[in-house]
C-alpha cells in the first residue's frame, strides 16, 4: 500500500511524463509515455510498452483509472468526448493501418529525480481538450510551466493556490512576483506571495520537460500547512512562556522575603531584590559566593547542615517548615533570619531556593510580649498578695463582730429591753456575714487568677453533691416560694474534681437561680451522661432570663443585671465570675444559655479524661 510520499512522487512523475507527451506537432499521433524507475527506489510497477503505435480506448481508460487514484477525476464533459467518439475503423482493429506509420526512434529524456520519460514514436497532440491536459488540469500538485520567465501552462491547482484566476492573470502578474527571494532553483521549502498579498509556505520542485518543440521548465508547488499550523503553536507557547516568566520575575521582586537560588555545592547562582536590603550586599557581589557568607559564625555549620539536609533528602518534614537562625550583614550586624528550602523541579539543573524572613520584628513584638506577661504576673502576684493580708486582717475583727452580734441575739446575759435594739443586732449580723462572704470569694478568685488555689483532686459522686446543697438551700428556695426539682440518674458515672470547690459552684448557681426566679416558679437541678462520654451539671430556671450583652456583663467580676425579682436583693457580682473560674480549675467547662422571657440554663461539662469508667 502506497503512503502519501508515494502519491505525491507518482503525481509529479504522472505531470512530467504527461507534460512530454503534449502539444506535438500536427498530424502526428500522440505518442506513449512509460516511466522508467531508478534502481534503488522503487515505487511504481514498469509496465513495458505494448507493440501498437496509437493511444486505444483500453489505453485511455487505464490512464483514466490512475488519474482517479491520485484524486483526479474525469468530468462528465470528458465521458461524453468518449462517447461521441467515431468507432475505431477495422485497420485500427487490426493493426494494419498503424503498421504503415513509420515508427519514430525512442527518445530517453532525464527528468530531474533520476527518472527518465521514453518517447516512442508518434506525433504529440496539440489540443488543448485532451485527456492527458484535462488529467493534468485535475492533479491536487500546483504546477506550473514557463520558459524564460514566461508562463507557458498553469493548472487549477495552481490559480487556487496563487489567488489568479487564469493564465493571463499570471502571465500580467509574473511568476518572479511570486517569490520574494527569486525563482526557486532546487527542491524544498520557499515562500509563496499570492496576489493578494498573503506570504504563505509552500514545498517547490523545479524540473525540465519537453514542451511545445523545445524545453521548458516544470515547477510543481505543494502548500505546508501543517507545519505552519506547528510554527504558529510554538509562537504562542514561546510568547506565553515569556510572560510567565516575566510575571514570575517581577513577582519575586515585589517580595518582601529574601529568595536565593542555590546550586547542589551550595554556590548562589541569583537573589532578588529583598535579600540586597536584608544584608546590604548587591546581588553581583553575592553571586558565584557561597551559601554561607549570609550567616553568623555561630550559627553557620547548623545552617549549612540545614541545607545538606534538604538537598540531601534526609532533613526531618519539621525542616521544611522553617528554621531560625542568625545571619550577618555586610555592616557585621546579626540579622534573626527564619528559613525554609526546597529544591527546584528543572530538568537540567540541580537548583534549590532558599526563602529567608526577617524576624526582627516578630523578635521585638515576642521581646515586648514576655515582657508584659512577666509585668501583669507580677501585678497579679502583688494582687493576690495585698488581697491576702487584706482578708486576714478583716476577717478576725470581722468574726468578732458577727459572734458578738450572735450572743446578743440569742439574750444569753439578759434580755436586750428594746426591739429596735434587736432589729439593730440583726442587721449587724447580716452585714457582717455579707462581709465575710465577699472577702471569702475576693480570696478565692485571687488565688485561682494566680493559680495557687489549693484543690483535692478525688473521684466524687456529683448527685451526693446536689443532695448536700439542696438541704443547704431548700429554706432560701421555700422562703422565697420557689420550687426545686431534681433529675438524678444513677447510671451517672463519678468524676474527678475537688469536692469543696464543686459545693461552692452548685450553691452560687442555686442560689442566682432563686433569686432571680420569680415566686411560683420552679429551678431544676439535673446530672446527664452524654453519648459523647462527658458529664454534665446543668441547673435550670425560668425566671426573666438574660439578653446576650447581660450574660457577658454577668460574667465579668463586680458587675451585676439588674434582674432580681424582689427587692433587697443584692449581691458582690463574684457569683458567676468565681463559678466560672472554679469550674475551670476543676477542668471542667463553664457555660450560660438565656433568653428573655425564657429562664436561665447554667451547665458544668466535665471532659471524658475526668469522666471515670465503670
Amino acid at each position: 500500500m502506497t503512503g502519501p510520499q508515494d502519491l505525491r512522487w507518482a503525481t509529479e512523475q504522472l505531470a512530467s511524463g504527461i507534460i512530454a507527451g503534449l502539444n506535438r506537432p500536427a498530424g502526428e499521433t500522440p505518442s506513449r509515455l512509460r516511466v522508467v524507475e531508478p534502481e534503488g527506489a522503487p515505487r511504481l510497477r514498469v509496465v513495458p510498452p505494448r507493440e501498437e503505435e496509437s493511444l486505444s480506448r483500453p489505453e485511455r481508460m487505464t490512464f483514466e483509472e490512475i488519474a482517479n487514484r491520485l484524486g483526479a477525476r474525469i468530468t462528465g464533459e470528458r465521458s461524453a468526448q468518449d462517447s461521441e467518439a467515431p468507432p475505431p475503423s477495422e485497420a485500427d482493429a487490426t493493426g494494419e493501418e498503424a503498421a504503415s506509420v513509420p515508427e519514430t526512434p525512442a527518445q530517453d529524456l532525464p527528468l530531474s529525480n533520476g527518472l527518465r520519460v521514453i518517447e516512442t514514436g508518434g506525433a504529440r497532440r496539440s489540443d488543448a481538450r485532451s485527456p492527458e491536459r484535462a488529467t493534468l488540469d485535475r492533479l491536487p500538485l500546483a504546477i506550473i510551466v514557463f520558459r524564460g520567465g514566461e508562463a507557458l501552462y498553469v493548472n487549477r491547482a495552481a490559480l487556487e493556490l496563487t489567488h489568479l484566476h487564469d493564465l493571463g492573470a499570471l502571465k500580467s502578474f509574473g511568476i518572479e512576483r511570486l517569490f520574494e527571494d527569486g525563482l526557486p532553483t532546487s527542491a524544498g521549502p520557499v515562500t509563496l506571495a499570492r496576489s493578494d498579498g498573503e506570504r504563505i509556505p509552500v514545498a517547490a520542485r523545479l524540473q525540465t520537460v519537453p514542451w511545445d518543440g523545445g524545453t521548458a521548465a516544470l515547477l510543481s508547488l505543494r502548500e505546508l500547512e501543517a507545519p505552519r499550523e506547528e510554527t504558529a503553536g510554538l509562537d504562542i507557547t514561546t510568547r506565553s512562556l515569556a510572560a510567565r516568566i516575566s510575571e514570575l520575575e517581577a513577582l519575586l521582586s515585589l517580595a518582601t522575603d529574601g529568595v536565593v537560588t542555590l546550586e547542589r555545592d551550595g554556590t548562589i547562582r541569583a537573589v532578588n531584590p529583598a535579600v540586597e536590603g536584608l544584608f546590604g550586599f548587591s546581588a553581583s557581589d553575592l553571586a558565584g559566593r557561597h551559601y554561607g557568607i549570609l550567616f553568623a559564625e555561630t550559627d553557620r555549620i547548623a545552617a549549612l547542615d540545614h541545607l545538606s539536609g534538604v538537598i540531601d533528602g534526609t532533613a526531618s518534614a519539621s525542616v521544611h517548615e522553617g528554621r531560625e537562625f542568625k545571619g550577618r550583614a555586610a555592616n557585621g550586624s546579626e540579622v534573626p533570619l527564619l528559613i525554609a528550602i526546597g529544591r527546584l523541579d528543572l530538568d537540567k539543573d540541580d537548583l534549590h531556593a532558599a526563602v529567608l524572613r526577617n524576624m526582627s520584628r516578630f523578635k521585638s513584638v515576642e521581646a515586648e510580649l514576655i515582657e508584659a506577661r512577666r509585668t501583669a504576673e507580677l501585678a497579679s502576684a502583688q494582687k493576690s498578695n495585698f488581697l491576702a493580708r487584706v482578708s486576714h486582717e478583716i476577717r478576725t475583727p470581722l468574726n468578732a463582730v458577727i459572734g458578738f452580734s450572735e450572743v446578743m441575739m440569742s439574750e444569753r446575759f439578759g434580755p436586750i429591753g428594746s426591739q429596735r435594739y434587736r432589729d439593730y443586732v440583726a442587721d449587724i449580723h447580716t452585714t457582717g456575714e455579707y462581709i465575710m462572704s465577699l472577702v471569702n470569694d475576693l480570696l478565692d478568685l485571687s488565688k485561682i487568677e494566680a493559680g495557687k488555689l489549693d484543690l483535692n483532686f478525688t473521684e466524687i459522686d456529683l448527685n451526693d453533691i446536689v443532695q448536700q446543697c439542696l438541704a443547704i438551700m431548700q429554706p432560701q428556695a421555700g422562703q422565697s416560694r420557689v420550687i426545686i426539682r431534681t433529675s438524678l440518674p444513677t447510671s451517672v458515672p463519678k468524676v474527678v474534681a475537688d469536692a469543696r470547690s464543686m459545693r461552692q459552684i452548685l450553691l452560687n448557681l442555686l442560689s442566682n437561680a432563686i433569686k432571680f426566679t420569680p415566686e411560683g416558679g420552679q429551678v431544676i437541678v439535673s446530672t446527664i451522661f452524654e453519648p459523647t462520654g462527658e458529664v454534665a451539671l446543668r441547673v435550670r430556671d425560668n425566671g426573666r432570663g438574660m439578653t446576650e450583652s447581660e450574660m457577658q456583663l454577668a460574667l465579668e467580676p463586680f458587675r451585676q443585671v439588674a434582674t432580681s425579682q424582689r427587692e433587697g436583693m443584692t449581691g458582690t457580682g463574684l457569683g458567676l465570675p468565681l463559678t466560672k473560674a472554679l469550674s475551670e480549675a476543676n477542668r471542667a467547662s463553664f457555660s450560660l444559655e438565656s433568653a428573655l422571657g425564657q429562664g436561665t440554663l447554667a451547665r458544668v461539662t466535665f471532659p471524658p479524661q475526668r469522666v471515670l469508667a465503670e
